[in-house]
């Protein structure tokens, strides 16, 4: 297979680092949390496709701008699947409707709607997220109020906030 051909595949490739380190940081390395293991996982991949796009210049002696024109691409490309995969991560944890079937499915005797209002009700849900988010250092309650903590929590909440708005516009989206 000629490099350009794996020039092609490049972003899919990063994606597929991402993953990888993602799942071993996050369960048998580092034992990372799950937002540290995918930001992590996306660190890997975009450095590997930097890493690749250097060699594949030295190697093949190509142009300067053919080099930088490829690699922005590839970049972007990598970028956009990255974000699809945290949001598809974040889907399979967060989802109240998958933790809500794969309750059901565990369960022998079916639930019973008490068990449902008090598994699943807004106050609950609150009460869980919440006590995550100050057990993991992210937020901390302090004289009633909370306040963000660690400040990669945010940023990543602003660069879902603008690749959510490249993506849909100024609409209005209900994630």
């Amino acid at each position: 297979m000629s490099f350009e051909y794996v020039q092609i595949i490049m972003p899919v490739l990063g994606l597929i680092l991402n993953a990888v380190t993602h799942i071993t940081s996050m369960r048998i390395v580092f034992n990372l949390g799950v937002a540290a293991s995918i930001c992590l996982g996306f660190i890997a991949g975009f450095f590997s496709i930097l890493i690749f796009e250097v060699s594949f210049l030295i190697y093949m002696h190509g142009s300067v701008k053919e080099f930088l024109s490829i690699t922005i691409v590839n970049l972007i490309s990598y970028s956009s699947l990255g974000f699809l995969y945290c949001n598809f991560v974040g889907l399979g944890i967060s989802a109240l409707r998958t933790r809500f079937l794969i309750e059901m499915d565990k369960s022998v005797g079916g639930i019973t709607i008490e068990r449902c209002i008090e598994r699943y009700s807004p106050e609950e849900i609150l009460a869980r997220r919440t006590k995550r988010l100050i057990n993991s250092g992210q937020i901390i309650l302090k004289d009633g109020r909370y306040y963000i903590c660690k400040s990669y929590l945010f940023v990543i909440a602003k660069i879902i906030k603008v690749m959510t708005l490249i993506v849909f516009g100024n609409k209005k989206v209900d994630l």
